[in-house]
């Protein structure tokens, strides 16, 4: 995937297996900010699939790959959703383009 302080460098497989391993011993989950996931998969010439193969999480956002108006995904596990969904409104997710999309 592609990393933000990097310069939008995209981040190698071997990165991701290295990311998995240590996550692994350390016994931690490993989560994929794929907010470029589709331009890393254009770069790498890999399909998303198999670039998120090592996540156990995956956060897409629809709007800064694809240009929708509105929308990010969250792909995971059924426990990790429904602590995610219960974090993001102690937090006070909300839509971020709503004024947008009012007009």
């Amino acid at each position: 995937n592609t990393h933000n302080v990097k310069g939008g460098t995209v981040l190698t497989q071997e990165y991701m297996k290295q990311a998995r391993k240590l996550c692994d011993r350390k016994q931690l989950k490993l989560h994929l900010d794929g907010a470029r996931l589709w331009h890393a998969a254009h770069a790498l010439d890999l399909s998303m699939a198999q670039i998120c193969a090592d996540a156990d999480s995956i956060a897409v956002c629809l709007s800064k790959a694809l240009g929708a108006p509105a929308g990010s995904l969250l792909v995971a596990d059924s426990d990790t959703i429904a602590k995610a969904k219960r974090l993001r409104k102690l937090l006070g997710g909300a839509m971020r383009q709503s004024g947008v999309l009012a007009t």
